[in-house]
């Protein structure tokens, strides 16, 4: 069975010469401030996250905040609701 790709399987770069393909080379080049994984792409020099792509790419709130309130919108509940749920809700103004 075909198994999925994962983060730093490929190159995201369109001008690359691995562009998308598995198996490129690809390395693991450290970590961001936040923690999140950084590759480099050895054809072209890239470096990119491991978020690249997803909702959480360059987001300062926490991935459990953004996935408690997507569960919070899933459930039904109204955006202000779930505005009011959040650890870092912004005090309304009086």
């Amino acid at each position: 069975m075909a198994e999925l790709a994962q983060a730093g399987d490929f190159c995201p770069n369109p001008a690359c010469s691995d562009y998308e393909r598995l198996g490129g080379k690809i390395i693991r080049h450290g970590r961001t401030r936040a923690g999140v994984q950084r590759f480099k792409c050895l054809s072209c020099g890239r470096t990119f996250t491991a978020t690249l792509g997803t909702i959480f790419y360059r987001r300062l709130t926490a991935e459990a905040e953004i996935l408690e309130c997507l569960a919070l919108l899933a459930e039904g509940s109204r955006i202000s609701s779930a505005s009011c749920c959040t650890a870092s809700a912004a005090p309304s103004a009086p």
